[in-house]
């Protein structure tokens, strides 16, 4: 089932826009964020006191998010509901100005999500976040 809105373009003219259900693609990339934006998620991942979760570069991990997987996905409907994520990344302690790569850092998160159309006014687009905070479900062993 497919949402339609009526868009407005930078011009002014009527376009319309399609946003379709929640793809696989847009829970990676939210599960993704979750250990990278919450030092309490990425310490339980690590095992050890971390900032972070960054991406797999280890020349520089802060610069890009984890890898993420979806494992499981249970939509309640075309907008929300329940996913678990297996997140694998670097863990970085930063001490300003200097960082500390703990090493890889892997393990599996369950959250709730809801997905909701935005508009800027100068473009329109669909925006995934978590309903509740993500808990990790199997920390690396």
């Amino acid at each position: 089932m497919r949402s339609f809105f009526i868009c407005s373009s930078l011009t002014g003219v009527l376009c319309a826009c399609s946003f379709g259900p929640v793809r696989s693609s847009d829970l990676e990339r939210l599960a993704a964020t979750g250990p990278y934006n919450n030092s309490r998620l990425a310490t339980e991942i690590c095992g050890k006191p971390v900032t972070l979760l960054g991406g797999q570069d280890a020349r520089n991990p802060v610069a890009s998010l984890p890898v993420a997987k979806v494992l499981t996905w249970a939509p309640i409907s075309d907008t929300e509901g329940a996913a678990t994520a297996r997140v694998i990344g670097i863990g970085v302690q930063k001490n300003w100005p200097n960082e500390t790569t703990i090493g890889t850092c892997d393990g599996i998160i369950a959250f709730k999500y809801k997905s909701m159309r935005v508009d800027n006014g100068r473009a329109a687009f669909r925006e995934t976040l978590f309903t509740e905070s993500p808990v990790v479900v199997k920390p690396r062993q």
